[in-house]
């Protein structure tokens, strides 16, 4: 990555925020911004324009693939990436997913090498 991107997570689990911020620390080129549901999220990926959203499946109060709907169809956000963190084993979630235009998984327990890999690669495009 030659410029800073922007990533935006949306979990209220600490243990993956925390996972998220110690792994860019090492990534110089990526900015972390972090909402814990929907709403907030939504409305902070409309003022930021992120490259990348990175929404948990288990979000309360949350219809996490409305959610996903709604980052796609923005025309603000037409450019950025969704990648949603679920459950291992999950297919049922990916398959609905590209329905609601997820553009990538990550399986929890989310792995910081996994993180930076993917994101890297997903930047990319």
């Amino acid at each position: 990555m030659n410029e800073q991107a922007t990533l935006l997570l949306v979990d209220r689990d600490e243990r993956v925020v925390e996972t998220f911020r110690a792994t860019l620390e090492l990534e110089r080129h990526a900015k972390l911004v972090v909402a814990v549901d929907g709403s907030e999220g939504l409305r902070i990926a409309r003022e930021l324009r992120p490259d990348l959203v990175v929404v948990s499946s288990e979000l309360p109060n949350t219809n996490v693939f409305a959610f996903c709907q709604q980052v796609k169809q923005a025309p603000e956000l037409e450019s950025t990436l969704v990648v949603m963190i679920i459950e291992a084993g999950a297919n049922d979630m990916r398959f609905a997913g590209l329905t609601f235009g997820v553009d990538e998984y990550l399986v929890r327990p989310v792995e910081p090498a996994e993180v930076l890999t993917k994101l890297n690669a997903m930047l990319r495009l």
